[in-house]
């Protein structure tokens, strides 16, 4: 079994959008060593997810287009 097989995808909030993009491009930076089939990582911050509507686009996937919302109804 390799690592994060069968896994959901780890969701993180960071308290603000600045915040929100440092952790993204630390963990873009070690994601690359890790395989991508094997752990989702979704980001939002704060801002986000209080304005946003039950199923509204607001988590950005580590390792994809950091501008790219995507609903969680739509990770694999």
């Amino acid at each position: 079994m390799t690592f994060g097989a069968g896994m959901p995808p780890l969701l993180l909030v960071c308290d603000t959008p600045t915040l929100q993009r440092r952790v993204q491009r630390y963990l873009r930076r070690m994601y690359d060593e890790i395989d991508e089939d094997d752990l989702k990582i979704l980001v939002t911050n704060r801002e986000l997810l209080h304005e946003a509507s039950e199923d509204e686009a607001m988590w950005t996937a580590v390792g994809e287009d950091e501008n790219e919302l995507t609903r969680l109804a739509d990770v694999n």
